[in-house]
């Protein structure tokens, strides 16, 4: 048996918290959205808005089972400077 069969065999028996929720019958919904990270320049902010417009009409969900997350952008180990 490879490594791979061995790992592959592994997730099939091991159940977590983790699994039940994100296993393919996982959608999202205003109690748990699903998060769209994205940087904070005006042009990204957009982007993921796009995206969420996009997702919402494919899958005929409501806007608040997206949430769109800003994050901050790490230099050398460090924040960006913002706080």
């Amino acid at each position: 048996m490879s490594s791979l069969d061995c790992l592959s065999e592994h997730r099939n028996h091991t159940r977590s918290p983790f699994h039940d929720r994100f296993d393919d019958r996982w959608e999202p919904s205003p109690a748990q959205p699903s998060r769209i990270g994205t940087r904070r320049s005006p042009l990204a902010l957009a982007q993921a808005q796009e995206v969420r417009q996009r997702l919402q009409q494919a899958h005929d969900l409501p806007p608040e089972a997206f949430k769109i997350m800003p994050m901050h952008a790490v230099r050398h180990g460090r924040c960006c400077g913002c706080c």
